[in-house]
């Protein structure tokens, strides 16, 4: 807002303005909508003022002069031949959320249970949602599934899986999908995107759909019927459960740490430590109560140069040490791997001092993640190239590695699942094979 806008405002509400300097108000007012809007919110906190003023604190004069009737009713009319500036910017509520069973999401709209929707964008990260339709069509998402809501009439599936129930009021609703579209009849009906994001799988349980192909193709479906709409063509599929199909999956080794875990404490206080978890932790202050964790896998009798892909799997949870919010929002942690030679004789079990463990400084980082401190209980991955090519370079037929926390932070102990944990399994290494 400008100063002389604010300098006439001023005046005009003391009742000191020129006739020339009214014109002129009345002009700024007559070209920005936006002024005008402010003007009214000043009107309004000053009409309170005076309602609330005490008797005998005279606010400004109860006699209005002739000029702030003139303007009211200029800004008035001005307001009447504008109504897109009030109105037209208000997204509509298209739907609402009907059910929401453990739901997380990503959207900028509000996603609490009963919350009305606009158009935009949805990401389910987690659990199971329905959506109500104005138009009368109800649609529910399996996490992970992203949408964008488009219409009452219209959505568009961009990834993961959902199933519609489309009332009679709601026939002809529309469903984009890579590739085409599905219209539906009155039915019942669902969707899934592929992994790749370049085709979509269409099931009808009852009722019928018309599939639409942006290259032109158009095929009907009934009563257990299901087609894939993929990049050049619509393809038929037999499942009369409508079941899906288990993936091909590639030959693979799971290898298990159990009986190669251990924790160490840089102030070697053994009543620290519990054998159930695979501890870090990294203090701001004081390294005295800092902790690594250290686990290994044989390799024995599997053919390295044949691994194509290689992924750790851990299972981050709470010790019960420390508190939450002395923690930063997200904590790295590094895993490192321990070269062949001497450091990977270290101590299996048992207690086992700092200055007996491996050194991190002589390891080699092959990846990290993060863990949040709002999410303690999660599986996280680590996969990368230098994880590869130091398992395929190892020499001993076995592989160790150090955990560490890379985020100095308060008094939470982060863990990781050790194979005695009784509720969530220890580190799990798997080898893809070409």
């Amino acid at each position: 807002m400008s100063k002389k806008f604010n300098d006439l405002l001023h005046k005009y509400f003391l009742d000191c303005i020129s006739e020339d300097e009214f014109k002129e108000l009345e002009s700024l007012l007559e070209q920005n909508p936006e002024l005008r809007q402010k003007y009214l919110e000043y009107t309004m906190m000053d009409a309170g003022l005076q309602s609330h003023s005490q008797e005998g604190m005279e606010i400004r004069s109860i006699k209005q002069s002739n000029k702030y009737y003139t303007l009211i009713a200029a800004v008035a009319a001005l307001f009447i031949f504008v109504p897109a500036f009030l109105f037209l910017s208000q997204p509509s509520n298209i739907a609402i959320i009907k059910s929401s069973e453990y739901a997380g999401w990503e959207s900028s709209q509000s996603t609490l249970e009963g919350s009305e929707l606009h158009a935009g964008t949805l990401n389910l990260t987690s659990g199971v949602a329905t959506l109500a339709f104005n138009s009368g069509a109800d649609l529910t998402l399996e996490a992970p599934a992203k949408i964008e809501l488009i219409s009452d009439m219209e959505v568009k599936v961009i990834s993961g899986a959902i199933s519609m129930y489309v009332r009679e009021s709601a026939q002809g609703f529309r469903v984009n999908t890579p590739n085409g579209y599905a219209i539906d009849h009155g039915t019942r009906f669902s969707v899934r995107i592929s992994e790749d994001k370049q085709s979509a799988e269409f099931k009808v349980q009852e009722g019928e759909i018309s599939l639409h192909h942006e290259l032109g193709e158009t095929k009907y479906l009934t009563d257990n019927k299901a087609s894939t709409m993929k990049a050049d063509s619509l393809v038929d599929f037999e499942d009369t459960q409508l079941e899906g199909f288990l993936k091909q999956q590639q030959d693979s080794h799971i290898l298990s740490s159990s009986g190669n875990e251990n924790s160490v404490i840089f102030c070697n206080d053994i009543s620290r430590l519990n054998q159930k978890f695979l501890m870090v932790k990294r203090a701001k202050k004081s390294r005295t109560v800092d902790r690594h964790a250290l686990f290994a896998f044989p390799l024995e009798n599997i053919d390295l140069d044949k691994i194509a892909r290689v992924r750790l799997s851990l299972n981050s949870v709470p010790t019960g040490l420390g508190e939450v919010v002395t923690m930063p929002p997200k904590s790295t942690i590094q895993l490192y791997g321990i070269s062949d030679g001497p450091d990977e004789q270290w101590q299996r079990t048992g207690f086992m001092k700092w200055d007996d463990a491996p050194r991190i400084e002589n390891a080699v980082l092959l990846g990290s993640f993060t863990v949040s401190r709002a999410k303690l209980k999660r599986k996280v991955f680590v996969e990368s190239e230098q994880l590869l090519d130091f398992i395929k370079s190892d020499q001993s037929s076995e592989v160790s590695f150090i955990l560490s926390c890379e985020t100095p932070g308060g008094t939470l102990v982060h863990g990781f699942a050790s194979s005695l944990n009784p509720e969530a399994s220890g580190p799990r290494l798997e080898l893809f094979m070409q």
